[in-house]
C-alpha cells in the first residue's frame, strides 16, 4: 500500500470497506456487516495533462536561444 492511500470505513459501523485511492468517478460499496449502501466519489478530478495549445508556454521547454 502506499502512504497516499485513504481507508474506507462504513459511516454505520465502522466496518473496513476498501482501501486505495480514488482517482476519477465514484464506486458504489455495500457493508456486508450492516447493509448499508455507500457511495464514493473522487473529491477532485485528475488535470489533463497540458498539450501546449491555447497559449501554454510551460508545457515544452523553449527553443529560442541568445545571441
Amino acid at each position: 500500500m502506499n502512504q497516499n492511500d485513504n481507508f474506507f470505513r462504513c459511516g454505520h459501523c465502522g466496518r473496513l470497506l476498501a482501501k486505495g485511492h480514488l482517482e476519477a468517478g465514484e464506486i458504489e460499496i455495500l457493508c456486508h456487516r450492516c447493509k448499508t449502501r455507500h457511495i464514493l466519489r473522487a473529491s477532485r478530478p485528475k488535470p489533463a495533462p497540458h498539450d501546449g495549445l491555447n497559449g501554454d508556454h510551460h508545457a515544452y521547454p523553449s527553443h529560442t536561444s541568445k545571441k
